[in-house]
């Protein structure tokens, strides 16, 4: 005889035969356990900084990210928190990797599996060589997709009835998500005084203006997820694409959103506005990633650099993939490895090119198993993003008399892969989970 047990919300626990009804929370858990050699977590002012002149003058600068800009070319203007006092991360590609205010995805499918599902895919455009799932059990199903926004330290009822999870031993778990991954955040930026170390002068930031290319315009102490002038959210892909369609085969737009027509970073393509505390508490907004294909270092829009100005080149589809390796993993959660699918709108179906992978599949991989047993009073899913998204600030080299060693440049706020933890909570020890 196999024997389950049921979930219910109603949070009531009874028994009837070999059933088991108990609550499943969703939880989300955003956590930043210092830097690794995968992220680049900044310095960031104490609780108690405030702005000491400009706009924002005695507003609360607590959180905002740490800049020491000297100029005379030194492009190196942020610290990492293991070392607070040593100003040397910066340049064209760096990134502050922090916990966004709110995240938003969809969910169409959670399951607990007892086999690895990873089968060795190949690496081309055309794979047809997905997950197994075979041996997972389905405990969440909603075909038109679940809209989760998640909050540092929140927990939100994923279910509406009860579920049945066969008792057993899952040492994997697959969930299936929108490729289409929102987030909101307000990031406030400080210098620090290059004489004394003290904080509160402002730093300003050069964000987004749809026309305007100078430098010292469009500026601010905070920075923040919003729309652009006309009235769009900020969209981006993961591998960075954009509008290549004056060459063959090339895309203006992806899944109804227009591609910008230049990388992030030059002023009037940032992805993100900067400006005041009260600015950006009154234009806030949701900005996007679409998961366009799985190799971020794979760019289908080949471009070349012709008199300093980037050009496209071509648009190869054959530098799409729809499966990764296994596995990825993080230093900080050295328990967990992930691996991916990109899937059509079916929620089961390897996507052939950017246009029809809508989904993304996500197998994860845990050394210690989610145990579910008679016993078990309690089921929960935690959401752990180690600092979920980046926001990506550079400077130049000095180049044309532009000072450009002396600007802070704003390109976009960007998602990180989650990780999934599970929990428990057994009749024994009804007040813990683990």
């Amino acid at each position: 005889m196999k024997y389950f047990q049921k979930i219910n919300l109603t949070k009531s626990i009874s028994f009837i035969l070999t059933l088991v009804t108990f609550s499943f929370i969703i939880n989300f858990s955003l956590i930043s356990k210092g830097h690794s050699d995968t992220y680049v977590i900044c310095s960031t002012a104490p609780a108690g900084t405030t702005y000491t002149s400009g706009t924002d003058n005695g507003k609360s600068a607590e959180g905002a990210i740490l800049v020491q800009d000297v100029g005379s070319g030194d492009i190196t203007s942020f610290s990492l928190a293991s070392s607070p006092s040593n100003f040397n991360v910066g340049g064209n590609n760096e990134s502050c990797d922090i916990t966004p205010d709110k995240y938003k995805v969809i969910i169409y499918k959670l399951g607990l599996c007892t086999e690895n599902p990873f089968r060795q895919p190949s690496d081309t455009h055309t794979n047809t060589i997905g997950a197994d799932l075979s041996s997972c059990s389905t405990i969440f199903d909603d075909s038109s997709g679940k809209e989760v926004i998640l909050l540092p330290g929140g927990e939100v009822d994923l279910f509406d009835e009860p579920i049945i999870i066969p008792i057993g031993s899952y040492n994997y778990s697959y969930s299936i998500f929108n490729n289409h991954v929102s987030l909101q955040h307000t990031q406030k930026f400080v210098s620090v005084a290059v004489s004394d170390g003290a904080v509160g002068e402002p730093a300003l930031i050069k964000g987004y203006h749809p026309t305007s290319q100078v430098k010292t315009l469009d500026r601010g102490t905070v920075c923040y997820t919003g729309k652009d002038n006309s009235g769009n959210p900020f969209v981006d892909t993961l591998t960075w694409e954009i509008d290549s369609s004056g060459v063959s085969g090339g895309i203006s737009s992806l899944h109804g959103h227009d591609l910008p027509d230049m990388f992030p970073g030059t002023p009037k393509h940032t992805r993100y506005r900067c400006g005041t505390i009260d600015e950006a508490a009154a234009g806030l907004d949701w900005a996007t990633t679409i998961v366009n294909s799985i190799d971020p270092s794979r760019r289908l829009v080949q471009t070349s650099v012709v008199g300093g100005n980037v050009q496209v080149d071509s648009f190869d589809p054959t530098q799409f993939r729809n499966a990764s390796a296994c596995c990825q993993r993080n230093s900080n959660l050295p328990d967990l490895a992930q691996f991916y699918n990109l899937l059509k709108t079916d929620n089961s179906t390897l996507a052939t090119d950017m246009d029809t992978a809508r989904r993304i599949l996500l197998v994860q991989i845990n050394n210690t198993p989610a145990k579910i047993s008679e016993d078990t009073v309690g089921f929960k899913i935690r959401f752990k993003t180690n600092n979920a998204i980046n926001v990506r600030i550079y400077q130049e080299v000095d180049a044309g008399g532009e000072n450009r060693d002396e600007i802070l440049h704003g390109t976009k706020m960007q998602m990180n892969a989650p990780f999934l933890s599970f929990q428990t909570k057994t009749r024994r020890t009804r007040g813990a989970w683990r």
